[in-house]
């Protein structure tokens, strides 16, 4: 004869040796990666953030790691941070087959365009990247750190 229980059944938690040797063994299985696999990857990533100044969406990809390294050294060249804000967009903004919507020189365009929308796509370009905010002031500060 079954007997129900009143409310939730309690899972007892799973020691943390326990969980620290799941984790080894799973890791044990992951391939290690050669050149070839490397190379292959397909590592780009998408997200499509709402712009609710521009009634839509706009796709950002990541940038590859040249184009990091150029907007590091542009951080840590430039006084002017807010060009870099539009520089991340002009990096990431992409249309649905994955090309750039705008180049280095639409910047002077964005510039006209609705300040929260900006902060909204480069919070999202620089999230995205791996780039949170407190990584942009280190990089601004770090002349020496990149390239």
């Amino acid at each position: 004869m079954n007997e129900q229980q009143d409310g939730p059944v309690e899972v007892p938690e799973p020691e943390p040796q326990v969980i620290e040797q799941q984790i080894r063994e799973i890791l044990e299985e992951v391939r290690l990666l050669n050149k070839a696999a490397i190379i292959a990857a397909r590592d780009v990533k998408t997200e499509d953030v709402f712009v609710e100044e521009w009634g839509g969406k706009v796709r950002l990809r990541s940038i590859s790691a040249d184009d990091a390294l150029e907007f590091v050294k542009d951080l840590q060249d430039s006084p002017n941070q807010a060009g870099s804000a539009l520089k991340i967009i002009a990096l990431c903004a992409v249309d649905e087959q994955g090309g750039r919507l705008f180049t280095l020189d639409d910047v002077t365009e964005l510039r006209k365009k609705s300040f929260s929308a900006i902060l909204t796509l480069q919070k999202a370009a620089l999230k995205l990247n791996g780039m949170e905010a407190d990584f942009v002031k280190t990089a601004k500060n770090d002349s020496g750190g990149v390239g």
